[in-house]
């Protein structure tokens, strides 16, 4: 029913067998975008999310994130905070930053 309601579906703790993730498959199945807030790997809590993000659901860090990929918002460039007090951005997958939001994942 969750799925049905919005357009986007924010995964914020799953693990590999859960209710949260039949919903976000529901999400998938509708045409909906799967987005997912990271969890450490060795937490069973947090293994669906990380699968989610390893098979294409946008990375969710923050509210920033949420809403540069729900409303295409931008921030001004002083508004990033360095990443463990680094000056830099460090490098991502993609040739991209880690201050830049993933793109949405739909199948």
């Amino acid at each position: 029913m969750i799925a049905g309601l919005a357009t986007q579906i924010v995964i914020v703790e799953a693990a590999l067998k859960s209710g949260s993730l039949l919903t976000a498959k529901n999400a998938l199945d509708q045409g909906h975008d799967v987005l997912a807030v990271p969890g450490h790997p060795l937490d069973p809590q947090t293994t669906g999310c990380n699968a989610l993000i390893r098979d294409g659901a946008a990375l969710v860090r923050n509210a920033k994130d949420f809403l540069y990929i729900r409303q295409n918002v931008t921030f001004p460039e002083n508004d990033k905070a360095p990443l463990n007090g680094t000056s830099g951005q460090p490098p991502v997958k993609g040739g991209g930053t880690a201050d830049e939001p993933a793109q949405t994942f739909k199948s």
